[in-house]
């Protein structure tokens, strides 16, 4: 594969996202061990012949002609073989549903092309795919990607289906499904397209650029026809070849001037071009440097109030952006039958792309800022944990919907706490108001990363299978590069983080008199890194943190800002009552 052209290709692709459209032969879904069209036909028949004893037959088609009197028609044959839909539906379901055995040596599963055309779905590059396959490999692999394709598969399903313009993404299936007995198969049956149909592709063929993939230009007379007849050429076709095309498919290239891409298979293409569309797409995002100038110009307008405007402005255009981007296809809350790994961390990773400039801006403000700025870092987080509404779809995704705003309130939380500013530490856990359907709550209820995801969602974390705050472990790796100017190393910023979670749990406590233990011991609060890792490196935390007040006592900087209401014993008591509960956690 001429890697200029892969380039150039992923270059226009990019440029023109949801453009381009796939056209996807059998050539892929045979990479799977799925039979063709083609080779189902000549099976039904060979079944049908030996039913009638005449098994030794050569000329299977002539076979049927002389013994029928018709050409075979793929229906015709299948109701031969068996009579009711059931029947018919069980004849063909082992041609493209795996055995526990197949499964086992990953046969009629998505192949690796299928996987990378599916991320491709998943960030909007590609909205259309046109397929002559029965199979449901593709659908499988989209869905794993969380999103619900459109499926055309019949011409009845045309003006039902949700335009192309308002899904995420639409399967035209040209020649039907495989449990559909509608479907085309033969020679004669794939003569000429449904009409419906065809003015689909038509205007789909006019409309879109093509990349065509494992599909040979024999066969398909009415999609040939089709592409024979497309009037303009907004975009660029491309043709993916393993070998020299045949004189139909050459016929084709030259009338539509698509350029033609030598590739050894479809896997190692789709990948390769996966590859390089996230290259560009990291290429193309807002440079560190324009991070660096956000936060050269906050610390200049956090010095002085005739800035306060701009202040707003810089804070609030960019809550205003990442707003409008998390209304954008890559966030959509529709999900997946089954949570992977995966989904689940291209999730995180697309939260985390999007607001790594404003949890810098936060971290900068909340660690140099005045008081009298407090309230614009409690506005911005609470229009981000809010920003994407809580109407329902797959259940760890509409979770995850809060989690920006839960990294804000971390990264906002420990520069307030590395900065002495235990006030605005405890305003952003109190004032922070996070709505839930028709409940409204506060972060400190809403916010905390061990409500977010369910212990084993969030064990599919990578590198997180045996961790016991997975969740929080993968948060505390991301902000780490965020305070490398705030904290002194590795182990200072621990201890921060630590700091910060345990004081989130205390005043949890503060706040939480119904969740006391028998005898008033212990007090339920959500867990942090704190409740593990003191135990495996040291006393912890906790112990740091009781011995402050001992040691302090009203003197304790906390209580000079009004946390516990400032009351020493109240202190003691909400320390108590955590460092208590540890223990019963039963973490090893």
């Amino acid at each position: 594969m001429d890697q200029h052209d892969l380039i150039q290709l992923a270059i226009n692709v990019h440029y023109n996202k949801g453009a381009y459209a796939l056209l996807i032969g059998s050539g892929i879904s045979r990479a799977a061990s799925i039979p063709t069209g083609w080779e189902i036909t000549q099976e039904l028949l060979r079944q049908l012949a030996f039913i009638h004893g005449d098994q030794f037959e050569n000329d299977l088609e002539r076979w049927y002609l002389n013994k029928f009197g018709v050409n075979p028609g793929y229906s015709e044959l299948l109701d031969h073989l068996g009579k009711t839909p059931t029947e018919r539906h069980n004849f063909l379901r082992p041609f493209f549903e795996p055995t526990e055995q197949e499964k086992e040596e990953g046969k009629k599963q998505p192949t690796k092309a299928h996987r990378a055309i599916a991320n491709l779905v998943a960030t909007g590059i590609i909205k259309v795919i046109i397929t002559t396959n029965f199979d449901r490999l593709l659908e499988r692999a989209i869905e794993d990607v969380g999103i619900t394709p459109t499926v055309i598969a019949s011409a009845d399903a045309v003006d039902g289906a949700t335009p192309i313009v308002h899904s995420c993404c639409t399967i035209v299936k040209l020649n039907g499904d495989y449990l559909d007995i509608r479907a085309k198969n033969t020679i004669d049956e794939l003569k000429e397209l449904d009409l419906k149909i065809s003015e689909l592709i038509d205007r789909i063929f006019d409309e879109f650029g093509l990349i065509i993939s494992g599909w040979s230009g024999d066969w398909d007379t009415g999609l040939r026809s089709a592409l024979e007849r497309v009037k303009g050429r907004r975009y660029t076709y491309y043709w993916l070849a393993k070998e020299a095309p045949s004189v139909r498919a050459k016929a084709l290239i030259d009338l539509r001037a698509a350029k033609v891409l030598n590739i050894s298979d479809a896997d190692t293409f789709f990948v390769s071009l996966e590859d390089k569309l996230l290259s560009l797409a990291e290429l193309n995002r807002p440079h560190y440097l324009s991070r660096e100038l956000a936060i050269a110009s906050l610390k200049r307008y956090l010095t002085e109030d005739k800035y306060r405007i701009r202040l707003h402005d810089l804070v609030m255009d960019e809550v205003s952006r990442i707003c409008t981007a998390f209304e954008t296809e890559p966030f959509s809350m529709t999900g997946p039958r089954t949570l992977s790994a995966e989904i689940l961390k291209r999730r995180i990773d697309q939260y985390v792309m999007e607001i790594e400039t404003l949890i810098s801006i936060v971290v900068t403000g909340c660690y140099w800022g005045r008081s009298d700025q407090y309230d614009l870092w409690v506005k911005a987080i609470e229009k981000i944990a809010n920003s994407t509404p809580d109407l329902g779809g797959f259940v760890v995704l509409t979770s995850l919907r809060v989690l920006p705003g839960a990294m804000l309130v971390y990264a906002g939380g420990m520069s307030a706490v590395a900065s002495g500013r235990y006030d605005l530490f405890l305003r952003l856990l109190q004032k922070v108001r996070v709505k839930k359907l028709d409940d409204v709550s506060t972060a400190l209820k809403a916010l905390n990363l061990f409500g977010i995801l369910d212990e084993r969602s969030a064990r599919l974390l990578p590198g997180r299978g045996q961790e016991c705050t997975p969740l929080t472990n993968f948060v505390f790796d991301i902000l780490k590069p965020f305070f490398k100017d705030i904290t002194s190393g590795e182990d200072d910023y621990q201890r921060l983080f630590e700091r910060f979670e345990f004081l989130w749990s205390m005043i949890f406590v503060d706040s939480s008199e119904d969740r006391r233990g028998q005898n008033n011991d212990y007090a339920w609060a959500p867990p942090g890194r704190y409740a593990w890792s003191g135990r495996r490196w040291g006393k912890g935390i906790s112990k740091e943190i009781e011995e402050e007040i001992l040691r302090l006592g009203e003197k304790w900087p906390p209580l000079h800002q009004n946390l516990f209401g400032g009351n020493v014993d109240r202190a003691k008591d909400c320390q108590r009552l955590v460092e208590n509960f540890i223990p019963y956690l039963n973490w090893t």
